[in-house]
């Protein structure tokens, strides 16, 4: 067992108190001047390699291996914290204590009764250190040199890091992109919910490998890809069937051995009045089977067939297999579903296709064009226009009175003129480009049909030329007044009006009419 500790005199006491401090403090700035510095060095070398290249890895690691470095010399601080007898022997070798510190620790420590000559060496100790100044101990920081290596580092690292660089704007840039990524995934997600399991499941695995996209232009790849993969899914004969259904349902709700329900009803009450049924009844039904399974052939052999051998039954005097038409009626149903499904997974797949294309394209500069043209020639009489294209032209005439040559095409120019009997000659320059550019598909606000309206006499003369409008003619009469532009959105409800008004006389299903309408839709400006 142990001996007791006799008690520390309190000038010893409060001497190693002060001096263990002072040697903690010692110990934690040489730690983490020394673990912090290489950390920092460390670091700073991947932020600089961070700052031309991409790694988005860069700031997580800056961050761990700082704090762990901070924890490692926090954890050599306590581990190597000084004990009291450590402590005694420091204040003797720096102080020039001779070992009276370290002596009394030990006696007072280790006897639970002091001897005459042991307590006068506790009582030199205490007179010694009573007031002892720890001055000349030593200095509280490591040399000045490692200090200012470790601050160095330490404060090139955080310039590094926080210093924008042409990486943090590509960095910036591929999160923003990769954000639009994870929007349009978590649109298709959202409506998978809605889709039949089929088309649910591909849906589902066209988000996976969309989030799995590193770039945009791997992301619109794998958006294409799954473009194909549904419409492959897409039945060609789908309007068809669904057409041919409605007209199956319809035309059987209208049998007097039908309740008029639903299809399915409807062939179960078929099926429950054929014993009652008149032959009038059973051979007009054999009669519209058979002209339903007409409907059917050719896009879906299966239901036709059993159309055509339910009416084959009946027509024989024997009994309708009308639930093998019911099951192929919902086997087509169901194909038609999943048709259907896969079309709206399909648009939904081009427009977020549209939306990341668009974001690709954010940014770029838009093209511009500008043309120019030049042209002589005179006209007899008196007239005056305006010609619509960019580009100016020039023109003289023989005789009393000028006239102006026409622009190119891209923006808009004039050509007034009058001439007193003069003749001459002109060209179309080439022209710029614009809305108007020949190479270039029109838009659709922009489609405008000439209307065929003029003043006075006039010649046309045919004028031919290459694609980019260095054509070359001539006419003579009375100017032309400026040729209207009728535009798309003028004449877009007419057609439409007309159109709808056509179908009044047709026999259109009802669940087909929202198709029509959806067509008009679609080219409404």
């Amino acid at each position: 067992m142990r001996p007791q500790c006799l008690p520390m005199p309190d000038p010893i006491s409060e001497l190693l108190g002060r001096a263990r401090r002072r040697l903690t403090v010692m110990l934690a700035a040489h730690s983490f001047a020394w673990v912090i510095g290489i950390a920092a060095l460390a670091c700073g070398m991947l932020a600089s390699l961070a700052r031309v290249v991409v790694l988005p890895w860069a700031d997580t690691t800056i961050v761990v291996t700082m704090t762990v470095a901070g924890l490692v010399a926090l954890a050599i601080v306590v581990q190597k914290r000084p004990s009291i007898r450590r402590t005694s022997i420091e204040i003797d070798n720096r102080l020039g204590g001779y070992d009276r510190v370290s002596t009394a620790v030990e006696r007072l420590s280790d006897s639970p009764v002091l001897s005459d000559v042991e307590r006068t060496q506790v009582n030199s100790a205490t007179a010694w250190a009573n007031g002892r100044s720890l001055d000349g101990f030593g200095p509280v920081l490591v040399t000045p040199a490692i200090l200012f290596l470790a601050a160095l580092a330490l404060a090139g690292l955080v310039v590094l890091v926080v210093a924008p660089s042409s990486a943090d704007a590509i960095a910036n840039e591929r999160e923003a992109m990769q954000a639009l990524i994870d929007e349009e995934a978590d649109a298709l997600e959202e409506l998978s919910e809605e889709l039949p399991e089929e088309v649910a499941e591909e849906l589902r695995a066209i988000v996976e490998e969309l989030r799995a996209a590193e770039t945009l232009e791997e992301a619109l790849a794998k958006l294409a890809e799954a473009r194909q993969t549904l419409s492959n899914m897409e039945d060609p004969n789908e309007l068809a069937k669904k057409t041919a259904l409605a007209g199956l349902a319809a035309r059987l709700a209208q049998q007097p051995l039908s309740n008029g329900g639903s299809l399915e009803e409807s062939l179960a009450a078929i099926a429950e009045s054929l014993a009652g049924a008149t032959e009038e009844e059973k051979a007009a039904l054999a009669q519209e089977l058979a002209d339903r399974a007409d409907d059917f052939a050719g896009i879906d052999n299966q239901l036709a067939q059993a159309l055509d051998n339910a009416s084959s039954a009946l027509a024989s005097g024997g009994a309708p297999d009308l639930a093998t038409v019911g099951e192929a009626a919902a086997r087509t149903s169901a194909d038609v579903s999943t048709s259907e499904a896969a079309g709206a997974a399909s648009a939904a797949v081009a427009e977020s296709q549209r939306m990341l294309s668009d974001a690709a394209a954010q940014g770029q500069g838009d093209g511009q064009g500008d043309g120019q043209g030049e042209g002589a020639g005179a006209g007899q009489g008196e007239g005056a226009g305006e010609g619509q294209g960019a580009g100016q032209g020039q023109g003289t005439g023989q005789g009393q009175g000028a006239g102006g040559g026409g622009g190119g095409q891209g923006g808009a120019g004039t050509s007034p003129g009058a001439t007193n009997g003069g003749t001459g000659s002109g060209s179309l320059g080439r022209g710029g480009f614009s809305d108007e550019d020949p190479l270039a598909g029109p838009v659709r606000g922009d489609i405008v049909d000439a209307a065929s309206v003029t003043s006075n006499d006039e010649v046309r003369v045919d004028i031919f030329g290459n694609l980019l409008g260095n054509t070359v003619g001539s006419a003579e009469g009375t100017g032309l007044a400026n040729t209207p532009s009728v535009s798309y959105q003028d004449v877009f409800e007419q057609y439409r009006a007309e159109a709808l008004d056509s179908l009044g006389g047709l026999t259109v299903p009802l669940s087909l009419q929202d198709i029509v309408n959806s067509y008009f839709t679609e080219l409404e400006p």
